[in-house]
């Protein structure tokens, strides 16, 4: 029998639009925050109706009456050993509690009066001397409970406990064992048992019927970027959910209807590549998911391959990228509520708002084709679905009119209404229609000094702010093919000369040819150019600047084996490691490390531009999102630097910047650029390369585009401040100009202005609230003007 290892269809659903809100479509209740930290929550309903929370706290259980969440209180607190793990489960009248605390055991609480509740005992099986497990999950059709991630004979074997309830709840015997591999987790239904690997990256599916001898019906089942923290199985047992704990992991619903062909159906993500998930649980076709200081996500899987989000509610007031606020949730009470646990705040009472429907559909072509990569919003909600393959959309919104607005490149936007019905699926395809077509050839050639014009090959020709994009041949040719009639900029660029842009209006088939000139500086790091790889404010332990070939760390996400070109060359990296090191071993750690061009003389080009491809990733270890890669230029041989760009959170993969000296500085002979890597928060993972550093002439001088607005400078006053600050700024004509505020993860904290202002002097206040009003608390936050495309930014400290 044959198990995969890789994926069939891939939908990724990008949960939250730009500007984050609190909540949507789901209300809190009610909060009771009686300790100081909690773990996982499990609820139990009393053979009367009424309902309670078990809430895990790092000191013990509290069991909460939530039958009126207005009145919530406790009922009892069953005190336990210390551990910032407990989690629990259900079976008749009885809560079992497992924690990783070195004495505990199986704590075991009588329900059968929960407005009284009392420990009946502490349970350690027997001879096997069971003290600690990680999780647990009771199969209460079987009256089975399984123990994962437990200690016992042999010591330091973690295993996975089988117990027999059924037989004796405060005192179960052991039914077998399965010592394989470490479970973190699992779920089992009808005697089939999966189980979370995490450290083997993988999950595993287990026949238990014998549970003394597990036989194995599928996996291991690897996948890219897998650290399988818990699974659920849906209600029809033909979907389950798993959840990766790593920045950036995915909920994925997996297709196992046939365990010897188990398929990714699709994968859900927040936006923000710093969150990290943590539970999911199913409750019929939906999945409720935990994800740490984002709170909880509802997500329909009725069709797994496009999920539809139905809600969140964001339990966590502080930034995303930490092992906080949310851990569990429990959707299974009879009244529909679910309870959420979050580590600071305690148990919260949710309610998903009963007038929602869901409009469900297909984008095709006028060919019937499905269209991928269609962007699909229901206007004034923020709620927005991009087509995968199969070009299916789904979209949760309260029950009312809306106008549905359908972009994709190469085709006409669609704006239909639709009608959306309450506990209804509204379906509404969409017929996608191309505009009139041309196409748009070539030939692409290099003009060096010396030497007459040599084709260039791999050239890239782009149409600016479109996605439509080629290479050249062996010969320097292209096609860019069925190109919508219309007016555009043609861009070509090729390593070492520079780009050249021609605008073009587009009104049937039309040749473009270009001859690009030798770059006046270019460094794709094979050569020894004279850079220097150390700074005297450098202080970095590990991670300094090198000229080398990457070595890519474990999966390649911190540090990939390539430069710029995808191929394994040489470039400037912030250390470089052994392909079987850790990536915390040549990280940048513990300060700063700075790397500084030689001198470039720029005073001979008319309006030089600084090109460079970057990599930076800073979103993994305990301190993710903290650490900064900044660029300056200097034009004075480095005795003062201005800042070109500050980069707030990875950017991955490679990536290419532009910047026009003039907008910062006066180009002079004694022109300088320098990046500067830093690690000042703790371990996190943080690795830079550079590459393709290139000097060439603005090609938009040839097109007669506008210049950006010159000396535009942005002040502040005073800085640091507290509570209010003022921001400054001078424009040399009347422009549309965008101020907006960002923390230093790069998220949008509040707009102070976007509209069109006069020329002259301008200046803002900022009285240190975000978008909402909300006080903001002590730190570092940065202000960003843009202006005609040209931006600047500015740190603000705020002391209180």
């Amino acid at each position: 029998m044959a198990f995969p290892r890789m994926l069939s269809v891939l939908v990724l659903l990008l949960a939250l639009p730009a500007l984050a809100q609190d909540a949507v479509n789901i209300s809190l209740l009610a909060e009771i925050d009686q300790y100081n930290q909690y773990n996982d929550v499990w609820g139990y309903v009393a053979p009367g109706g009424s309902e309670y929370a078990l809430l895990g706290v790092v000191n013990g259980t509290s069991i909460v009456n939530v039958t009126n969440p207005g009145t919530a209180y406790e009922t009892g607190f069953i005190p336990g050993s210390f551990s910032i793990w407990r989690d629990m489960k259900t079976f008749g009248t009885f809560a079992y509690v497992t924690t990783e605390a070195s004495d505990q055991g199986l704590q075991i609480i009588d329900l059968s009066d929960p407005e009284n509740p009392v420990l009946a005992a502490e349970y350690h099986a027997g001879a096997d001397s069971f003290q600690t497990a990680h999780n647990l999950y009771i199969e209460e059709g079987a009256g089975r409970a399984y123990l994962c991630g437990a200690n016992g004979v042999p010591p330091g074997n973690p295993r996975t406990f089988i117990l027999d309830l059924a037989a004796d709840p405060t005192n179960p015997p052991v039914l077998g064992f399965y010592t394989d591999a470490y479970v973190h987790d699992l779920y089992v239904r009808d005697n089939v048992a999966y189980l979370a690997e995490i450290n083997d990256w993988a999950f595993s599916v287990f026949d238990v019927s014998n549970a003394q001898s597990p036989v194995r019906l599928a996996g291991p089942v690897n996948y890219p970027c897998a650290k399988t923290h818990n699974l659920w199985l849906s209600g029809s047992g033909d979907v389950l959910a798993t959840t990766d704990e790593i920045y950036g992991g995915f909920v994925w619903f997996w297709d196992v209807r046939d365990l010897g062909n188990i398929t990714a159906s699709s994968k859900y993500a927040v936006a923000d590549p710093a969150t990290i998930v943590h539970n999911v649980t199913m409750k019929d076709e939906t999945a409720y998911i935990a994800y740490y200081t984002d709170g909880l996500h509802i997500v329909d899987v009725s069709d797994p391959v496009v999920p539809a989000r139905v809600g969140f509610y964001d339990t966590s007031a502080g930034p995303n990228g930490e092992f906080e606020s949310s851990w569990g949730v429990y959707p299974f009470l009879p009244s529909g509520r679910v309870l959420v646990s979050d580590r600071s705040r305690g148990l919260l009472v949710l309610e998903v708002d009963d007038d929602l429907g869901e409009v469900r559909g297909t984008v095709t072509d006028d060919q019937g084709s499905a269209v991928a990569g269609a962007l699909v919003e229901v206007l004034g909600t923020g709620e927005q679905f991009v087509t995968g393959a199969v070009g299916r959309f789904a979209l949760v919104v309260p029950a009312g009119s809306y106008t549905l607005r359908v972009t994709v490149e190469g085709f006409f936007t669609q704006t239909p209404a639709v009608s959306v019905i309450s506990s209804q699926t509204t379906q509404r395809d969409l017929t996608m229609l191309r505009p009139p077509t041309a196409d748009i050839v070539g030939r692409v050639v290099g003009l060096a000094v010396g030497s007459g014009p040599a084709p260039l090959v791999g050239a890239r020709l782009t149409l600016v702010e479109t996605g439509f994009s080629t290479t050249t041949d062996a010969d320097g040719f292209y096609s860019l093919k069925s190109i919508p009639l219309g007016t555009y900029e043609l861009e070509a660029s090729f390593p070492g000369y520079g780009v050249a842009i021609q605008a073009i209006s587009l009104t049937a088939a039309m040749e473009a040819p270009f001859e690009l000139v030798r770059s006046l500086f270019f460094d794709d790091g094979r050569q020894d150019l004279g850079w220097s790889f150390a700074d005297a404010q450098d202080d970095a332990v590990t991670g300094r600047w090198v000229r080398d070939i990457p070595v890519a760390t474990r999966n390649g996400d911190v540090q990939p084996g390539f430069d710029a070109s995808g191929q394994p060359d040489y470039c400037f990296l912030t250390g470089n490691a052994l392909p079987e090191d850790l990536p915390s071993v040549a990280d940048v750690d513990m300060g700063i490390t700075t790397l500084t061009s030689p001198l470039i003389d720029m005073s001979q080009l008319n309006s030089p531009m600084i090109s460079y491809a970057r990599w930076f990733s800073n979103t993994k270890g305990q301190n993710p999102a903290q650490d900064l890669l900044f660029t300056q230029v200097s034009n004075d041989g480095g005795t003062t630097w201005t800042v070109l760009e500050i980069v707030f959170v990875s950017q991955t993969p490679w990536t290419r910047r532009d910047f026009r000296v003039t907008d910062f500085v006066t180009p002079s002979s004694q022109m300088r650029v320098r990046f500067v890597a830093t690690d000042l928060q703790g371990s996190s993972l943080v690795e830079a390369l550079i590459d393709d550093v290139e000097v060439y002439e603005d090609p938009r001088l040839a097109i007669a585009v506008p210049p950006i607005p010159r000396n535009l400078r942005l002040r502040a006053w005073p800085n640091p401040f507290n509570p209010a600050t003022r921001l400054a700024f001078d424009l040399v004509e009347g422009v549309r100009v965008h101020v907006e505020v960002l923390d230093v993860r790069g998220r949008r904290i509040a707009v102070l202005v976007d509209e069109w202002m006069p020329a002259g002097e301008h200046s803002l206040p900022w009285l240190a609230r975000d978008a909402h009003g909300r006080p903001l608390a002590s730190g570092v936050y940065f202000v960003r003007l843009a202006v005609a495309g040209a931006t600047r930014s500015l740190p603000l400290t705020l002391l209180k």
